[in-house]
């Protein structure tokens, strides 16, 4: 991942940029902000598959800076916390099928955060 705007010196989440490239895939649009982050249109590089993923980056405990995601001060423990539920539910959701439930493809850490 690359920061929003590598000039940013501010401590504040924003989403990434159209173009950015997240794991397999390439951000085309930035979707909505939710409570633990942010939701982005996604298309997988090689396959060209459209997907959603979901970054985590809690406004409130974390910024993203020229390295990444970093917790704002004193507040690493409520975002590590947050982050391992955030992978948990990820975990959870794998296992499950219904039709008014998502499919998760995959999750992964990255850049201090994680995504799904």
């Amino acid at each position: 991942m690359v920061p929003a705007d590598p000039n940013l010196t501010a401590e504040v989440a924003v989403p990434l940029p159209p173009g950015t490239r997240v794991h397999d895939h390439v951000i085309e649009q930035w979707l909505r902000a939710v409570p633990d982050g942010y939701v982005y249109r996604v298309i997988h590089a090689q396959t060209g598959a459209v997907a959603a993923l979901h970054e985590y980056l809690p406004a409130a405990w974390a910024f993203r800076d020229a390295e990444g995601v970093m917790a704002k001060p004193g507040r690493g423990r409520e975002f590590q916390v947050g982050l391992r539920r955030f992978l948990l539910r990820a975990r959870q959701l794998r296992e499950l099928t219904h039709p008014s439930l998502p499919r998760l493809i995959e999750a992964w850490p990255s850049h201090g955060t994680a995504c799904i």
